[in-house]
């Protein structure tokens, strides 16, 4: 029988998974990457547009459950087509008029979509037969996509396309996750139990545990890249070129270890190595951080801990449907919509900290809930 791989149709689905990912990725990032043809399109401040970002990060992190439950009784194909077709139609609707109050509006309705489309595209990992590692580059393809928009924006908002350019850079994004969904085989929701039959509990320490590795590695490494590079200069005394290209390479490394990371999860599914070991490092490379020592010190620790943020995310979400294999879709929902609280939780938080002068306190104390999820993961155990 051959791979699951060994097809232009397995490429083409892999392409649409990743295209569900990124519509996510990017639809979250782009207001920041587009800041400033944003400004000048809406006649607005950087003030007011925060509240955009926040609007579509509120619904996006409250539907991860609601999606999770949606994607266990429809089946992900279908809703996946319904959060890209939704993104797809949003974001065309933004481009139509520079009015804020219509993109503040979009942008609420658009986390509902984004959600659905997230957590879709990491069941039809599993539903597809898909090994881990296309799960990890789902995942990198997911937070590279907003790296790509700040690499691309800022050029394209200052061609005629002007204040559209981030929307429609998520409408091109959305249109190839509909078009490669097209040759996506028709999936089947989650069977019901018989009759008389109870179906096994879903919550349990050992999902609660995956959701605190997920939490600390992607959670509070979203919190730590938006506000690192503020911290390096204050406390650091780097130039900001210099930490502008420290928090970028965090992100960009982050992307590139979660491939890795399911990688060799298929290789050993052994949590250890894939999360335990991981976990440890980066609560020690948090602690790096937190020392001035110039910029050689803070380019290769922000890099060691891309690498070790990376490395957890396929092997947690794999490892949760596994532990949860009769509502999967629930099971991503839970995992990362604990993730996306935090993020809403936590980035004001630490620049708060580090306003008032203990940006490095802030690094102690992701450190340690680093090696507390960690420890999480030792102690809890599979059901059988």
């Amino acid at each position: 029988m051959s791979s699951p791989l060994g097809s232009a149709r397995a490429a083409a689905n892999i392409v649409a998974i990743c295209a569900l990912g990124a519509t996510a990725g990017s639809g979250v990032m782009v207001v920041g990457a587009g800041r400033e043809a944003l400004v000048a399109g809406y006649g607005t401040t950087l003030l007011m547009l925060a509240w955009l970002t926040a609007a579509v990060s509120v619904t996006f992190a409250g539907m991860q459950i609601p999606a999770g439950w949606l994607v266990d009784r429809w089946g992900p194909r279908r809703v996946a087509y319904l959060g890209a077709f939704g993104s797809l139609i949003f974001y065309t609707t933004a481009m139509a008029a520079p009015s804020l109050e219509l993109a503040l509006v979009v942008r609420i309705l658009a986390g509902v979509t984004m959600a659905l489309g997230f957590v879709s595209g990491s069941v039809l990992v599993r539903s597809l037969g898909m090994p881990a590692w296309v799960q990890g580059l789902f995942g990198g393809v997911a937070l590279g996509s907003g790296g790509v928009a700040f690499l691309v924006l800022p050029a394209l908002g200052t061609t005629p396309l002007g204040w559209r350019s981030p929307w429609l850079f998520v409408v091109v994004i959305a249109a190839i996750a509909v078009l490669a969904l097209l040759s996506v085989p028709a999936t089947a929701p989650q069977p019901k139990a018989p009759g008389g039959v109870t179906q096994p509990t879903i919550l349990s320490a050992r999902l609660f545990a995956l959701a605190g590795a997920h939490t600390a590695t992607f959670g509070l490494g979203v919190v730590l890249s938006n506000w690192l590079a503020v911290q390096l200069i204050r406390d650091g005394g780097i130039e900001v070129g210099w930490a502008d290209l420290i928090s970028a390479l965090l992100l960009i490394v982050t992307a590139v270890s979660r491939p890795l990371g399911g990688y060799l999860f298929d290789r050993t599914h052994d949590l250890r190595v894939v999360i335990v070991a991981p976990l440890l490092a980066g609560a020690v490379t948090l602690v790096a951080l937190s020392l001035p020592w110039g910029v050689a010190w803070a380019l290769v620790i922000a890099i060691a801990f891309g690498v070790f943020s990376g490395m957890p995310f396929a092997p947690s979400f794999e490892s949760a449907r596994r532990l949860v294999p009769h509502a999967p879709g629930l099971a991503i929902g839970i995992v990362n919509g604990l993730a996306n609280a935090v993020i809403l939780a936590g980035a004001p938080l630490y620049i708060v900290m580090i306003e008032a002068g203990q940006g490095s306190l802030a690094l102690w104390l992701m450190a340690g809930l680093w090696a507390l999820a960690a420890a999480a993961v030792v102690v809890t155990k599979d059901r059988h």
